[in-house]
């Protein structure tokens, strides 16, 4: 019946009485469709000045959706426009990214050292494999974001990341419902957005004996650090959240002019 009396909403009753009559047959149906189709025509969606006729109210968004699958994939420079300056790059020069693409290969490569203990044999029988059985390092990589993005992730979730070495299986470390948070967050992290959070230069490359600009040397900074609750998730390593990296050169600046 539904079958049927749908289209008598949507088109002239002439149309669709044949059809009614060749399935039912009942005068008593025929004259409900009649009553059912005036009863709609008299109660349009929507009546506002100028759509007296009446039309779904989300006619406008479904016109609008309709029109942006109809538009072109955008071009290479219209992403390169929403983009760092340094992904933008990559995105107009297909040499330099496959340049730097080979240049994370090589130092993933180089930095690559086995787990202790850790073995992939029979893998795929194994319940506890996936995510649990990567280090933090592993984990960052696997995601293209900062492994100190994701470590700041498992201190917020309550894991003791100073104690614990970024080489080592986070299952050894981490409860399974940490786990499962750290999941989801890796998964929904936007790479470039985590990327830009953080400072080019890690505290090491900040202090005079790194090579930097700060006045004090990477030992006070990590000194100021600590006194001022800023975290060092890789130690000297770190690159800070911009805000942290920020508040931590003024420290420095006025810890210089006090010496």
């Amino acid at each position: 019946m539904l079958a049927i009396c749908v289209p008598s909403l949507l088109q002239p009753l002439s149309a669709v009485l044949p059809l009614v009559r060749s399935h039912i047959g009942s005068r008593r149906t025929i004259v409900r469709l009649q009553e059912a189709e005036e009863a709609f025509q008299q109660t349009p969606f929507e009546v506002t000045p100028g759509n007296e006729e009446g039309v779904p109210m989300d006619q406008e968004a479904v016109d609008r959706d309709f029109a942006a699958y109809q538009r072109q994939p955008a071009s290479p420079q219209e992403l390169a426009s929403h983009l760092p300056s340094w992904a933008a790059s990559f995105m107009l020069d297909d040499v330099a990214q496959q340049k730097y693409e080979r240049e994370l290969a090589f130092s993933a490569a180089r930095e690559f050292s086995a787990v202790e203990g850790r073995s992939w044999e029979g893998l795929e029988y194994d319940d506890d494999a996936g995510l649990p059985a990567f280090t933090a390092s592993e984990i960052a990589g696997d995601y293209s974001i900062p492994v100190e993005t994701v470590l700041t992730r498992m201190g917020q979730l309550g894991v003791d990341i100073e104690t614990h070495s970024v080489s080592k299986p986070v299952k050894e470390y981490c409860s399974e419902s940490q786990i499962q948070e750290l999941l989801s967050f890796v998964a929904l992290t936007d790479p470039i957005a985590a990327r830009e959070a953080l400072s080019d230069a890690t505290v090491f490359e900040l202090s005079v004996d790194g090579g930097g600009d700060c006045p004090l040397s990477s030992d006070a900074l990590v000194q100021l650090c600590k006194q001022h609750e800023i975290p060092l998730v890789l130690g000297v390593d770190t690159r800070l959240d911009r805000t942290d990296h920020e508040a931590l050169v003024a420290l420095a600046e006025r810890e210089a002019a006090f010496l």
